[in-house]
Parts: structure tokens; C-alpha cells; sequence
């Protein structure tokens, strides 16, 4: 099953959306066919009471091991790896869905904090904290900053947080 679209935030694109390795199901498989070798085993090897108690017996191993099957078939279907264009999910459960998002914004702010120290990236994470509004309007914009952000370009407007103590007392333009 992909992951589903009405979980992703607007403009967000999955990259990659994946379910456990085949692996996964090896062991029930290896159990199943087991069993059921076993139980054509038990039926033409064993005469009487003892063929009765086998053929029981490999029964219950069959409906065990086919459980334990349909159980990881659930468990894979319902499991998700996904990276799309903002972060790294994965999730898991059958009834109730549980799992991890690693938003890819936290690694790229650090990477960018590490290219372009005097902006402090790494301390806002996405929303420009006033030291960062300072840099901006010390060194000007980057490459990496969005041109078309209000308040990164005279020509894109003023800063979200502006000078709010000249706000207030009405002097701002």
C-alpha cells in the first residue's frame, strides 16, 4: 500500500516509498512449507492412532504458520519508508499508526549554517529569528535564501518581524 496522499503537507512530493525487504516474510514462509511437508509426512508414514495424532497436529501447524503469514503480510503492507521533498517517515501498525518523521529542513539548516555562519541557519530552522534579520540586513541575501520571502529583497516587502518598538510608536514606513 503507497503512502497515502492526504498525509503529505501542500507541495510536498514523495521521492521514494518503500515496505520491508522480502525477507520479512521468510520465516512464516519457511514454517508454512515446512508444515506442510510434515503433514503429507505424517499421512503417509504413520498408520492408526499415531496418523490421526500427526495429522492433527500438522493441522495446527499449518494454521499456525499460515496466521503468522497473513500477520506479516499485514504488517509489511502497512509499513512505510518514505522520503519525500521535506522529510523522512517511517510507519507502521495495522490498527493504530505509529511511527518516526525526520524533517530533511534540520540537516539542510546545519549544512547552510556551516557554509554561512554569520546567518545563524542553524538557530531558526526555517524562521528567521531577529539575529538572522540583522545579518540580512548586514551582509544581504545568500544564494540559498528564497528571493521572493518578504523582507529578504527590498522589492519582496519588509521583514515579518520589522522593527517592532518603531511600530509601535509609529514610526515605521
Amino acid at each position: 500500500m503507497p503512502y497515502p496522499k492526504k498525509l503529505l503537507n501542500d507541495y510536498e512530493s514523495v521521492a521514494l516509498d518503500l515496505h520491508p525487504h522480502w525477507w520479512f516474510f521468510s520465516g512464516p514462509a519457511t514454517a508454512l512449507v515446512a508444515s506442510i511437508v510434515f503433514g503429507i509426512v505424517s499421512m503417509v508414514s504413520f498408520d492408526g492412532d499415531t496418523q490421526t495424532t500427526m495429522r492433527w497436529a500438522a493441522l495446527v501447524l499449518i494454521v499456525l504458520c499460515a496466521l503468522w503469514l497473513i500477520v506479516r503480510y499485514l504488517k509489511w503492507t502497512s509499513t512505510n519508508f518514505v522520503i519525500t521533498s521535506d522529510r523522512v517517515i517511517f510507519r507502521q501498525g495495522v490498527l493504530s499508526k505509529h511511527g518516526i518523521e525526520i524533517p530533511l529542513e534540520d540537516r539542510l539548516l546545519g549544512e547552510l549554517g556551516r557554509r554561512h555562519p554569520a546567518y545563524g541557519f542553524e538557530a531558526h530552522k526555517g524562521y528567521g529569528t531577529p539575529e538572522h534579520w540583522e545579518a540580512l540586513r548586514r551582509y544581504g541575501p545568500c544564494p540559498e535564501h528564497r528571493m521572493t520571502f518578504r523582507g529578504v529583497t527590498p522589492e519582496a516587502g519588509s521583514a515579518p518581524f520589522g522593527d517592532r518598538q518603531a511600530h509601535r510608536r509609529g514610526q515605521s514606513g
